[in-house]
């Protein structure tokens, strides 16, 4: 059987509370303490505050600094993130990525401290945390603080401390691909009780998100869900069999995950809203389930590790098999990302290739541009090969034994 190269972490019950939320729209309950209370007791971090969706917790947590002046981050991650952090005021720095890690380059992130750097802001991409401690020695050093985008991240540990809580804050995410989704919708981690009181009293002020522009985001995640059940993809992907085969631009850009290449001049009023409680509701719902999750994703990082470490022609990431790297997808690099999905798809293996772009080459965000020829070559080359929880381990020596005939052509 066809496996497609992702299924949403959604549940059934997720929608159903969505449902609930047009029913009986005046109901009060205490979901949003409770999920914070889930979170911040998981995750072992003093303070949980949920928000309208990751980016947004960036944003409040750099307001709350009460400073500015510039940030230094991977240019690899979501263009609006580059906004936001110009939006909160303050400047971002770029920072090239070191190869195999599709995180920054912590050793050229130190020599781009200047007497203006006032915090550098790590990403653990794929969910990949292993340059925390490092950033947040050299923060230490330089009196700097240190913010964790843990978007990718949920569910990673170093040591005893989970994703976000090693910075002066974090911010999960819980967009559609993300393993604990609440259709959209973020939260803020931290430790430090100022931080947090002054987002907690940011956010108090806004309204609820806008029921319109949720439940459309809703009905977009419902008919994913749909078109990659197991019958029905067994048809779908004979489509976009033939639009790759056959370079049909309209296809591919169905099942494509395009990201929003505009700079903000100012701020997306949706933007400023609070995280529902039907989506809180959905967080915990799924939130139990975060550890057979990441135990299934690493299973498959090792199958693909194991039949790709020999071949020359593509970077793989480290595989260390603890919890420090959870591998939402199992990223590999190459030359061609788009050749490589072409022959794949062909051969009957849905994969993605990245899609968060090398920010410092985007015509919108020149003003900040730096020369960063390692994210321009991961931009370029990478594939997301699957891991999600109900994607077949036998599928990923499949996939992995495709990729190897691919290179011994």
């Amino acid at each position: 059987m066809l496996t497609p190269r992702l299924r949403l972490y959604t549940k059934n019950l997720s929608y159903w509370r969505m449902v609930q939320g047009i029913l009986n729209p005046g109901a009060t309950n205490t979901a949003i303490t409770d999920t914070e209370n889930l979170i911040l007791s998981y995750t072992k971090s003093r303070h949980a505050i949920l928000v309208s969706m990751g980016r947004m917790a960036i944003f409040e947590g750099l307001r709350a600094l009460g400073c500015s002046g510039e940030i230094i981050l991977s240019p690899i991650t979501v263009p609006e993130v580059i906004s936001l952090v110009h939006l909160a005021g303050f400047t971002p720095v770029f920072c090239d990525i070191k190869p195999g890690t599709w995180n920054m380059d912590v050793a050229l992130a130190e020599r781009l401290i200047t007497d203006k750097t006032v915090a550098i802001m790590t990403t653990h991409f794929y969910g990949n945390t292993n340059t925390t401690l490092a950033v947040r020695a050299l923060c230490d050093a330089h009196k700097l603080f240190m913010i964790e985008d843990a978007a990718q991240a949920i569910g990673a540990w170093q040591n005893d401390a989970h994703a976000g809580t090693i910075g002066d804050f974090g911010i999960l995410s819980f967009s559609y691909p993300k393993n604990v989704t609440s259709f959209y919708g973020g939260c803020l981690i931290t430790n430090n009780n100022d931080i947090a009181l002054r987002v907690r009293n940011a956010i108090a002020a806004y309204p609820c998100v806008d029921k319109h522009w949720l439940y459309t985001k809703v009905i977009a995640c419902a008919v994913k869900d749909i078109a990659t059940y197991g019958p029905l993809f067994q048809l779908v992907y004979l489509m976009i069999r033939y639009g790759y085969k056959h370079n049909i631009q309209s296809i591919m850009n169905l099942v494509s995950q395009d990201l929003n290449p505009a700079f903000f001049e100012t701020m997306p009023p949706h933007y400023l809203t609070r995280i529902s409680s039907p989506q809180a509701g959905a967080i915990a719902d799924k939130w139990p389930e975060i550890d057979e999750d990441v135990t299934h994703r690493l299973h498959c990082a090792e199958i693909y590790y194991h039949q790709l470490k020999d071949i020359k022609a593509i970077t793989l990431p480290e595989v260390t098999g603890n919890r420090s790297h959870t591998f939402l997808y199992f990223p590999i690099q190459t030359e061609n990302k788009y050749a490589l999905q072409r022959y794949m798809i062909e051969h009957y293996c849905d994969v993605a290739v990245q899609h968060a772009p090398n920010c410092a080459d985007l015509p919108a965000y020149q003003r900040y541009y730096c020369d960063c020829p390692q994210a321009r070559a991961a931009y370029a080359g990478t594939i997301m090969l699957p891991a999600y929880r109900g994607f077949p381990l036998e599928k990923a020596r499949q996939y992995a034994q495709v990729i190897r005939n691919y290179f011994n052509r």
